[in-house]
């Protein structure tokens, strides 16, 4: 056979072949469907199960709080300064009286009637002689081997007793002070005078505690 032949007869063995399988595949269709036409579909048993089903209780929520309102300026507001106080009648014999002045301090009290400047300032009797004599010196310091000083103030009266002593200032905390005060009670001066007159005063003493050697 030659190459043209072979071509053709290869064409028509193709058509015919999908010719039959075609008709193959229009015969099972058809003989699949009508055997199938004969059967019985069964119907399904379908049954429902009613229960009871008790209710959810409900929680009621609290309502929403109510927006804030928005104050909003008003041409008749009224300002605090447009405010108006009513007239009062005052009655001046209500008032009560002043109070009464307060009473002259004892003449035994050392501030009554001090005399701040004057002419001729006291004089210590015996001079610091006197205080190096009866000062006692503090247990704690001299056992701690300390030195020191302290400045007292003082009233003295128109007789030269002293009336008051306190420790304006002082040295370390050993006793110094307290010592200082009790040997300035124990003095004796002469009055200070304010033209040739005696008078109350108020000074300050140094009293120095120094050790022996």
């Amino acid at each position: 056979m030659t190459l043209y032949e072979l071509k053709r007869q290869y064409k028509v063995v193709l058509e015919a072949s999908m010719i039959a399988a075609l008709v193959l595949i229009t015969l099972v269709i058809r003989f699949y469907t009508f055997g199938d036409s004969g059967r019985t579909i069964g119907k399904a048993d379908i049954q429902f199960e009613v229960s009871k089903v008790d209710l959810t209780k409900q929680i009621k929520r609290a309502p929403p709080p109510n927006r804030p309102a928005v104050p909003v300026a008003s041409e008749t507001e009224t300002l605090l300064g447009d405010e108006t106080i009513d007239d009062t009648d005052v009655d001046l014999e209500e008032i009560p009286p002043p109070p009464p002045p307060p009473a002259k301090r004892d003449q035994g009290d050392g501030d009554a009637e001090v005399f701040v400047a004057y002419d001729t300032p006291p004089d210590l009797k015996g001079g610091f002689d006197f205080i190096r004599r009866n000062l006692k010196y503090p247990d704690m310091a001299r056992q701690a081997g300390i030195e020191g000083k302290a400045i007292v103030s003082c009233v003295v009266d128109e007789n030269g007793n002293v009336l008051k002593a306190e420790v304006v200032k002082e040295d370390g905390n050993v006793g110094f002070g307290q010592a200082a005060v009790d040997v300035i009670m124990k003095a004796k001066f002469n009055p200070a005078k304010q033209r040739d007159k005696a008078v109350k005063v108020r000074i300050s003493v140094p009293v120095v505690f120094k050790l022996r050697g």
